[in-house]
């Protein structure tokens, strides 16, 4: 464990021991079902609800832009690393990227007979789009070219997808607990593996491409190293998580998980135990906001009760 891992671990479970108000904020303009959500920047947030994407100022609070899709039924989305392209499908199996804020058109692809699109990713280029569909299905597209890559997994439902830092290769998760690599080069499956048996809700890769982190549904969060690598992976960890998952994600500098439940659960599980906050509203998703200090703060996408962003200062610490 690192010093700052130390020290931010040390400094919340001494400050997290006062009695104070927690520090909770909603962006509630319309108290809709937000479904998903992503960072743009450091100043704005994008959030998809069933037949719209808006862009929240963090500054002001307020919606900035909006992208109406009447009866589109959208389901998830990726903001680009730069921020100014947004990619997200629906569930009619239509994908799409637009400019952020100017819905400026730059690629559509319909795959109807697919199913509903669980999950898109950009690369971290932003060169390539990934979108998985419920029926196993999925397609890895090049923005420059508009060249596209089509494959159906063996079995199964796929439901997360993400690629590894340096785009060579792309993992793909299933309804029961697989993840299969592919090689964005050769474009063959390299590797299969299975963690648990639950559906896999993200995929998150680490490391230089050494490590992959998963989210199942039912809880479990497990890292696997070596994934690309044929009879050399290795699951290094494994923790249980209360509740049905709704969306994780990963803070580099602690090397920490966060998850948020459909039973309200807001978790960030450290080294030295597991940050816990409780709402009684079901959580879709969650993001980081960027730092403006040691704490983190995330923002979670609602059932209801619009974004809700939560300071990791009011979350209890629980040793486990």
């Amino acid at each position: 464990m690192n010093r700052f891992h130390f020290f931010m671990c040390a400094l919340l479970a001494t400050t997290t021991s006062w009695a104070q108000a927690p520090k909770v904020e909603f962006l509630n303009e319309n108290k809709d079902i937000i479904y998903d959500i992503d960072i743009a920047d450091s100043t704005r947030l994008v959030a998809l609800a069933a037949d719209y994407i808006a862009t929240w100022d963090l500054s002001t609070k307020s919606i900035v832009h909006k992208y109406n899709t009447p009866g589109a039924n959208l389901t998830c989305l990726d903001v680009s690393g730069h921020g100014e392209m947004t990619l997200f499908g629906n569930k009619q199996g239509d994908v799409r990227v637009i400019g952020t804020t100017t819905d400026e058109p730059i690629l559509k692809k319909s795959y109807s007979g697919s199913g509903a699109a669980t999950d898109v990713k950009f690369n971290s280029s932003d060169s390539l789009a990934a979108a998985t569909f419920y029926s196993g299905f999925f397609a890895v597209i090049d923005l420059t070219t508009k060249n596209v890559w089509e494959y159906n997994i063996p079995v199964g439902h796929a439901t997360a997808c993400g690629f590894s830092a340096n785009s060579k290769f792309l993992a793909v998760g299933d309804d029961s607990g697989f993840v299969r690599i592919f090689s964005l080069e050769s474009h063959n499956r390299v590797n299969e593996y299975q963690l648990g048996k639950s559906l896999i809700k993200e995929i998150i890769w680490t490391d230089e491409d050494t490590k992959i982190i998963t989210a199942a549904q039912n809880g479990n969060i497990q890292s696997c190293h070596n994934p690309s690598i044929s009879g050399q992976q290795s699951v290094s960890r494994q923790i249980r998580n209360s509740g049905t998952i709704g969306g994780a994600g990963y803070i580099p500098e602690t090397k920490s998980t966060y998850t948020c439940t459909l039973e309200g659960t807001l978790r960030i599980n450290f080294d030295l135990g597991t940050y816990k906050f409780r709402e009684a509203v079901a959580m879709h998703s969650v993001c980081t906001l960027p730092k403006t200090d040691i704490y983190t703060t995330l923002a979670v996408a609602t059932n209801g009760m619009g974004i809700m962003l939560v300071n990791s200062r009011s979350m209890r610490l629980n040793k486990n």
